[in-house]
């Protein structure tokens, strides 16, 4: 049951009360692309994420295999944890700093098992992705301005479809001196506003906003370097050469198909504070390849900002497996299910990663004497006075060449500390999604 139903006819009012000052006394007649322009009061309702100081978030999330699916991989049909393990997750944005983690199952965070723990966290500076597993710990620490500006590092794409935005990589959090709604950034980073029309879902009305706007997967698929890829595949040893061309050729094919620009639609609640009742992703000649429906909004404490609880996305292509193919049912649906929104201050020394066990692999670039870009890879000796000593060692083979990124340990420890959610189970970009994260 929708909260707030008992006042359809104010939001309806509001709704028009909206449209009419984007579209002027003939609310029927959508205006050209050029002159659409956003309803003011839409625009303050969505600024309001700009005056959240902190912002965390605990959540749930697993993904259902569709029939496609299921026939590809031969799947009966059985309970969805079956396909994909349920993980459980928690991140906070603090004063341009972040924080993310997550781990299988439903229990708590320090309670999870010995392989299935992750964090990454953004102190303002540095850039730490961890794996604080017990039996093979590691992490990576770097300065986020030695980074690709345009890295993907933070897996937080799913709030995107609620309407915020949070920093993917070092470009934003470098920059980004508060949240925005997700429309907002769009339209101030190249979007075109396209569309302003009345709608609605469940019998309520609704604002349908669309904006053209480059596809991120696109941009990152170009800045792939293929050749360096190939080769790491090869360290692996984990595929033939056979499977390796093939993979390689897959990937070529997927990058010159992948779509440019995309067509984002959002579907905005008036009496929610223009919270996001529904997205769509679309192709530019309209064919639907993302949907998600959100519900049981909840107005964030002390803000006029409400975001949903529960989102549930169905994802009709997938670029990395079928590419230039969209189907007409779901290849895949996840389901997101937030516990807790909260909007109180955390310590500050959640945003910085300490692995001190001894054994842990590290892999720091923030070292004096890295500026060049080098990174010193160590692990952590039993005796923490022998600490500098491990360190230094490992600064003159690393400077020497003999300790750089060699082997599948390196490689390992690169992938897994900086491997986010897949976002959805086998059917996602696996190549682009590390190439975001690591």
């Amino acid at each position: 049951m929708r909260i707030i139903r008992e006042f359809s006819s104010v939001r309806f009012v509001l709704l028009v009360g909206l449209l009419g000052i984007a579209l002027g006394a003939d609310s029927s007649k959508q205006l050209a692309a050029n002159d659409t322009v956003l309803p003011e009061p839409t625009r303050r309702g969505l600024e309001h994420i700009a005056e959240l100081k902190t912002f965390s978030a605990s959540w749930s999330q697993y993904q259902r295999p569709g029939e496609v699916t299921r026939a590809k991989l031969g799947l009966p049909p059985v309970d969805p944890q079956a396909f994909s393990h349920l993980t459980s997750c928690y991140l906070v944005w603090q004063d341009s700093k972040m924080y993310w983690r997550n781990h299988r199952g439903e229990g708590e965070w320090q309670d999870a098992g010995v392989t299935h723990r992750q964090e990454i966290a953004f102190d303002g500076r540095t850039l730490a992705r961890g794996t604080p597993n017990r039996h093979s710990p590691s992490v990576v620490y770097d300065h986020a301005d030695k980074l690709g500006p345009n890295g993907h590092y933070f897996p937080v794409i799913d709030f995107e479809r609620l309407g915020i935005r949070l920093p993917h990589g070092p470009k934003e959090f470098l920059s980004a001196k508060h949240l925005t709604s997700q429309i907002l950034f769009l339209l101030d980073h190249g979007g075109v506003l396209h569309s302003i029309e009345p709608s609605e879902i469940d019998g309520d009305p609704v604002i349908r906003i669309a904006v053209y706007a480059e596809n991120q997967d696109w941009q990152i698929a170009q800045d792939l370097d293929l050749v360096a890829l190939e080769s790491m595949l090869r360290q692996t040893g984990k595929k033939s050469d056979q499977e390796i061309r093939e993979y390689m050729a897959g990937i070529r094919r997927a990058n010159e198909l992948m779509p440019r620009e995309l067509d984002y639609a959002y579907y905005l609640d008036p009496a929610l504070g223009c919270a996001v009742r529904r997205f769509q992703e679309l192709t530019n000649d309209g064919r639907l390849r993302v949907q998600s429906d959100c519900t049981k909004h909840q107005k964030l404490s002390g803000t006029e900002v409400w975001l949903a609880k529960n989102c549930v996305t169905a994802f009709y292509c997938s670029d990395g497996h079928y590419p230039g193919q969209i189907f007409d049912a779901p290849l895949v649906t996840q389901v997101m299910e937030v516990s807790e929104f909260s909007t109180t201050r955390v310590p500050e020394e959640l945003f910085t990663l300490r692995y001190t066990t001894p054994g842990t692999d590290v892999i720091d670039g923030t070292l004096p004497g890295s500026e060049s870009g080098e990174r010193v890879n160590y692990r952590v000796p039993a005796n923490p006075n022998d600490l500098d000593h491990a360190i230094e060692e490992a600064r003159k083979s690393s400077l020497g060449g003999s300790n750089r990124w060699k082997g599948q340990k390196g490689i390992r420890i690169v992938l897994i500390a900086g491997n986010a959610i897949a976002l959805v189970g086998l059917l996602v970009y696996l190549v682009i999604r590390h190439r975001r994260n690591t």
